[in-house]
Formats: structure tokens, sequence, C-alpha cells
């Protein structure tokens, strides 16, 4: 499996889905999750995190407050503890549909239902978020821009790399495979080391290789405005969700618009992008194919380096020849920031049949 990056903790995660039934078309199960990671002491993410604890210890977190605005029918609370430390709180409530927007009234969100003949459709109309002030937004613009050169140092690292390998084709899967190894965790690469000796790069090739994982890297380093600071900056001043959203409907919907589609049938999702995925999901635009976008597919898809290293050297290689920072900056957020609106219509019934002539 590639792993990108050591183990690194997780922040505060949040989640909240929206159930509809056709046994009860009329209203819509609320359940929501808060997850409280673990981060290094002393961080942004550690002070977050224990806020957010105190908190849902009080009943005075996010979701405590839009279930009791929303005034469900049912609500039952579960909480999950580790070492007497509190991890994680679930709610569930079931809610009128004439109240879900009360759940959201403290976002810029507009959440409505209409009910037709046979079908219900939802609609989420994303507002602007509002809980940023001046000088949040003036940070992440910094973040973006300082992000934005160190994707452009990445992009041009790798163009140097595929000239190479334009004349030096037959070394394309030794080198992506150095590539993987490098951006291993330290403890991963021992492990690997007694299994399997590192190939041998040329002074050149060494290089090449380097500059590329150096220019990934930099990416993820948090001290150089890596992708942690960006996204928790870029959520906060463009995210008008407040957690990942899920939409679960009976069957096969009918309609759906802005939506991902799962592989669950009738499951919906919408999930803030982080930057290192917007760089990922530009594959195409100045990289083909992006080593970057590869490797986090096989890190969720846990394929080892030697498969992804013979799956790269296979593909017709690509780079732009000159890559503006604003240029990326501008794409990154029109690639993070969500739609305006999101619809999805579902059957509540059977329609009725018409009279045979």
């Amino acid at each position: 499996m590639i792993l990108l990056a050591a183990s690194c903790g997780k922040g505060v995660e949040k989640v909240v889905t929206l159930t509809f039934t056709t046994e009860r078309p009329d209203v819509v199960t609320i359940s929501t999750s808060t997850d409280l990671g673990e981060a290094e002491r002393g961080t942004p993410e550690a002070a977050i995190i224990e806020r957010e604890r105190e908190a849902l210890l009080n009943h005075s977190d996010d979701w405590a407050v839009r279930f009791a605005n929303a005034d469900p029918e049912f609500e039952r609370i579960t909480t999950q503890r580790s070492k007497k430390q509190l991890q994680r709180v679930e709610r569930t409530g079931v809610v009128p549909l004439a109240n879900l927007q009360r759940f959201f009234f403290d976002t810029p969100l507009t959440v409505s239902v209409i009910r037709g003949e046979g079908w219900n459709e939802l609609t989420i109309l994303a507002g602007t978020s509002n809980r940023a002030t001046r000088q949040q937004k003036d940070h992440v613009n910094e973040l973006l821009s300082n992000f934005s050169g160190h994707a452009v140092h990445y992009f041009e690292a790798t163009r140097a790399m595929y000239d190479y390998l334009e004349s030096n084709d037959s070394r394309a899967e030794t080198m992506f495979y150095v590539l993987a190894r490098a951006l291993e965790p330290k403890e991963k690469e021992k492990e690997k080391r007694s299994e399997e000796a590192m190939p041998v790069l040329s002074d050149t090739e060494e290089k090449l290789v380097s500059a590329v994982g150096e220019a990934i890297a930099a990416m993820f380093d948090d001290d150089k405005g890596g992708s942690s600071n960006v996204d928790r900056e870029f959520e906060a001043t463009f995210n008008p969700f407040p957690g990942e959203l899920r939409v679960v409907v009976p069957g096969e919907p009918l309609e759906v618009e802005g939506f991902d589609r799962t592989k669950e049938t009738g499951v919906l999702n919408i999930k803030a992008t982080g930057v290192l995925d917007a760089v990922a999901m530009l594959e195409g635009k100045w990289l083909s194919p992006d080593p970057l976008a590869r490797l986090l597919a096989s890190e969720e898809s846990a394929t080892r380096s030697s498969d992804f290293a013979a799956a790269m050297a296979r593909q017709p290689r690509h780079a732009a020849g000159v890559v503006r920072s604003d240029e990326v900056r501008q794409a990154l957020i029109s690639t993070m920031k969500p739609a305006d609106r999101y619809r999805v219509r579902w059957i509540v019934k059977a329609a009725p049949r018409r009279p045979s002539s």
C-alpha cells in the first residue's frame, strides 16, 4: 500500500445523514456524528478537538442546538469513549419535513422538499459560508497562493522527469517505483528494505525523482503551508455545509443533480474536496498521467508500489510547458468550492395504473 505521509493526526470529523423512506414520506430521519481525532498537543487541530469535546459534553455543540431547533418527534444520543475520554457522539432524530430547514437554521443552506404525485424532491441551495472573517478570507487566499507555488514546482519537476523519459522510456518503471517507495513512511520503508532492494538510479535519475518527491512532500508539509492548513481555512471560508452531508432515498433516484453517487443504491454524498484531492482531480490539465493523483488512488485501493510503477510506465506522458501560480490557484478554488445547487427526486409510491382502453 502506498502511503504519502506518516501518520498524521485527524481533527474533528462531522457527518449528517438525511434518510427518506416510502413508509413515512412526511418525515426525515436525521443522523449526525462527530468524531474527535487525535492531534499533536499545541497545534490548532488539538485546540479545535478540545473545544468540540467540551461542547459535546455540555450538549451545546452545533448538532445539539440544531436538533433542538428542529423539534424532532424522537431523538436518541449515543456516545463512545476511549480510556474514559469522549471520542464520538451520534444523534438520531425523526423530524417533520416542514421542520427540515429549521435544522439548518444557522447555516447559509436553503433546504426544501416538495411532494409531487408519487415522488418527493429534495433541493439544497448552497449559499456563501458566513463563518469566516475578512482576515480569515485574506489568510486563506495567502495559503492558496503559497500552496499553488508548491504545485507549480511539482508540475515543473514532473515535466523535467517526463522530458528525460522521452529518450529513456525503459527507465520509467524503475523511476516511478523509486518515487513511490521514497514517499512511504520511514517505518514502512524499513520493513521493505529487508524484503527487496531499492533499484539503483543514475545521478541524473536520482535528482529528477528526488525533485518530484520533494515537491509532493512540500504540499503535505504544514510548516510550509501544506494541505492541512489550506483545507482547514478553506473549509471555514468557502464551505457552507456544517460537515459531510449524505442523503439516503428509497431505491434508485429518478433525477440527481450536484450530488456524488456512491456504490450503494440511493445513497448520495456531498463531501468537501481537499486541496490535494483538487490537484488530483485536475489530472490531464497540466500533467498526464499525474503521479500524485495516481498515488492517492493507489493509497485508497491498497495498490503496491510495483503495481503503481508498472501502470505509470505504460501510460503516454504529457506535461504542460508553462504553468502559472495564479492559474493553479483559480483552478483549485473552482474545484474545491461546492456546487450552487443539489437536487434529488425519488419515488414515494407506485404510480397508479391507467385503465386499459
